[in-house]
């Protein structure tokens, strides 16, 4: 253990010797291209001064330093792996010199040397110092003090922790607080300096403080306290510096520390639990809507971090409330969160006139509307496929009234998926013409009626606006489709309650003629390639059926059938237009 101690205090002195004799070499260079700058007047030169030198005048032109171009380059790159290849051999000997010291105290306190009380002041007198060193070392040198002060913080708390172990302190609270002021003092440079590498880091810590402290006893009160400082401290820093990626990163800490309670229950602390995460739910609903709202320049920024964070908090307090509440207030809190994200999508979209954000605001409302209408109607399917369908169609054309936004109003409408699958069950029914019910073509037609309004007046639209190409006209013929083939099983499955065995098969396959022809002879004199294709494709379902029903029926049907259906089509050739 002592050879080990000793080779990583060599290692790190001789690290340090090597970054100090690289630093001192930049100065050296610093100083040149300066007087090179100033005998020759050219500006271009400064590009290659050292980190953290001030901003240079020449004339009345600013020019920016190195440090300022590495404050815009780190805004734009991963913070965690850009601090971590600055200056890489430096952070490694730093690490050893933290190993090293941790293992002297480790002998010196085994030795008996020295007394528990006596390494907490030695440890918690050399974080400070070295924190201290770092926030001095930062007005020069940015890089550098960060890793000093990083170095710093992990003393504190790695003495903190030793105090624990060893009962030096027994209150948490103490021990925390020791651990906060160090990580405060940390993050307020990362601010002042503008270092988001060093606050993400700062931040993983402090959320890492509750693992370290852990006594077992599972106080819910003291650790959603806590968390709720750190989210406090975060929207801090976010409001001062824009770096939305800590919320995110606060957020996924509070649902990681909430997933135990999740599953095995909070005990005494239910109700107090309960509070704490409706107070985190609003004030992440508050800080995201508010940021999307302030970051309204859609070319620069990156709307993602605000959107993971809105889903992931609506499923957090969505989870909370399943989990804990009653069943009777699951509705009325559900109701109110939905409203809440409405108006929040509807603020937010008119703020920044970005469809990414509205889509999801009001995506996490739609579910909390279909989740409300499924515990109310949970037992009546039929009930609750004809709410979804009215509400998805009402949520898609209020978005189109107020976004004017053909695409975003589209982009809703296959979420009518889920009332047809609920009304699939219906639909075999009537086409099998068994256990059929009134309320089966009664909840089938509904959903074509509804259907095929919203295509009628989008089609309108469409025309208005010349989508004629792309993604947005091929879902409105695909609901169309849809609604014709939901038209042909309630035709199918009336006709063979009219007349039973091979009569009503053989009326419905007279009405699909019927139906197709005039459709294809529509489409084609009046180039409406949508209508032509549906008229074809029903002439020649028509036609496949009856070669492969009708002629396994009696003659008669057979005879009749073939003669009727026959003449109907040669009929159409009166009614085509032909080019000569």
């Amino acid at each position: 253990m002592e050879l080990i101690s000793g080779a990583a205090l060599v290692l790190s002195i001789v690290a340090i010797i090597k970054v100090s004799n690289s630093e001192s070499r930049i100065k050296y260079l610093e100083n040149k291209l300066q007087n090179i700058k100033t005998n020759t007047g050219t500006i271009n030169i400064v590009k290659a001064v050292a980190d953290s030198v001030p901003a240079i005048t020449i004339g009345d032109e600013q020019i920016k330093t190195v440090n300022q171009v590495d404050r815009q380059t780190e805004d734009k790159s991963n913070p965690v792996l850009l601090w971590i290849k600055d200056n890489w051999l430096m952070k490694l000997g730093v690490f050893l010199v933290l190993l090293g010291f941790v293992w002297a105290l480790n002998y010196a306190y085994s030795a008996k040397y020295i007394t528990e009380t006596a390494i907490s002041i030695i440890g918690l007198l050399v974080g400070a110092a070295v924190l201290s060193f770092g926030f001095i070392r930062m007005k020069i040198y940015v890089t550098q003090g960060s890793v000093f002060m990083l170095l710093g913080t992990a003393l504190v708390i790695l003495t903190a922790y030793f105090m624990k172990q060893m009962k030096v302190i027994d209150s948490s609270t103490v021990l925390a607080g020791l651990m906060l002021s160090a990580l405060m003092v940390t993050s307020a440079a990362a601010v002042l300096y503008a270092r988001r590498s060093l606050s993400v880091i700062v931040l993983f810590i402090a959320l890492m403080v509750p693992i370290i402290l852990d006594t077992g006893s599972h106080n819910y009160n003291a650790l959603y306290a806590y968390l709720m400082l750190i989210v406090l401290g975060t929207i801090w820093v976010l409001a001062l510096t824009g770096w939305r990626i800590l919320t995110l990163m606060s957020l996924i800490g509070v649902c990681i520390y909430s997933s135990e309670g999740i599953m095995y229950g909070f005990g005494v602390y239910t109700d107090a639990a309960l509070l704490f995460a409706f107070a985190f739910a609003a004030v992440f609903f508050i800080t995201n809507t508010v940021s999307l709202i302030k970051n309204a320049n859609i070319e620069s920024d990156n709307v993602l971090p605000d959107i993971i964070a809105a889903s992931l908090n609506a499923a957090m307090i969505s989870t909370f409330v399943l989990s804990i509440m009653d069943k009777e207030g699951h509705v009325m809190v559900l109701m109110g969160i939905a409203i809440a994200f409405s108006f929040a999508a509807f603020a937010v979209y008119k703020a920044i006139k970005r469809p990414e954000p509205f889509m999801v605001y009001s995506g996490i409302s739609g579910v909390m509307f279909a989740y409300i209408t499924y515990l109310l109607l949970d037992e009546n399917i039929k009930a609750l496929a004809a709410a979804y369908t009215l509400e998805v169609l009402m949520l898609s054309l209020v978005t189109y009234i107020l976004s004017r936004k053909l695409n975003t109003a589209n982009n809703l409408l296959w979420l009518l998926i889920v009332p047809l699958i609920l009304i699939q069950e219906s639909i075999w029914r009537v086409v099998d013409n068994s256990n059929v019910l009134l309320s089966d073509y009664i909840l089938i037609i509904f959903y074509i009626c509804t259907t095929t309004a919203i295509t009628l007046f989008y089609r309108k639209e469409i025309k208005t606006q010349n989508v004629l190409n792309g993604i947005i006209p091929f879902v409105y013929n695909l609901i169309w489709s849809i609604a014709m083939l939901q038209s042909l099983a309630i035709i199918w499955g009336a006709c063979r309650i009219v007349f039973a065995g091979d009569g009503g098969i053989m009326l419905a396959l007279i009405i699909y003629a019927i139906i197709g022809i005039p459709m294809y002879i529509m489409g084609k004199n009046r180039e409406m390639k949508v209508l032509k294709v549906a008229g074809a494709a029903l002439i020649g379902l028509t036609t496949l059926w009856l070669m492969t029903i009708l002629i396994a029926m009696g003659a008669v049907y057979r005879i009749a059938g073939f003669i009727i259906i026959g003449v109907i089509m040669l009929s159409s050739a009166f009614f085509l237009k032909k080019k000569n």
